[in-house]
């Protein structure tokens, strides 16, 4: 009978730690707004694809009708001028930081700004 307490208490305890360690994680992240220059949904998906393999982003969502990207991160692994770095260096502006210049000159041509002049 013993045995049987123990196990069931080791149990307990465990479930109880992982518990615990999905609340802190949830509470220790941080949510950033930023404005983007992102047009369709070919930067929506660009976007969003690359921030969900960036050490220290939870999430990252791009509202295209407001063109804002809301990343919710932790603080410890990753900042605010790492992320709008990584969204110009998608070729994209970030609020008031520019795009990569070689990095937007690969984007595809629906992605591009459209007050550009034609060439």
């Amino acid at each position: 009978m013993k045995t049987k307490r123990t196990v069931l208490t080791t149990l307990f305890m465990s479930v109880l730690l992982m518990i615990s360690a999905c609340g802190y994680s949830q509470k220790n992240t941080t949510e950033i707004k930023i404005v983007t220059s992102a047009i369709c949904g070919q930067c929506k998906d660009r976007i969003e694809g690359a921030f969900a393999y960036e050490t220290g982003i939870k999430s990252a969502k791009l509202d295209l009708t407001t063109k804002i990207l809301t990343v919710v991160y932790h603080p410890d692994k990753t900042d605010d001028k790492k992320i709008r770095t990584i969204l110009n260096n998608l070729g994209y502006d970030a609020d008031n930081t520019k795009a990569n210049p070689t990095a937007y000159s690969k984007l595809p041509a629906c992605c591009k700004k459209q007050d550009e002049p034609k060439r």
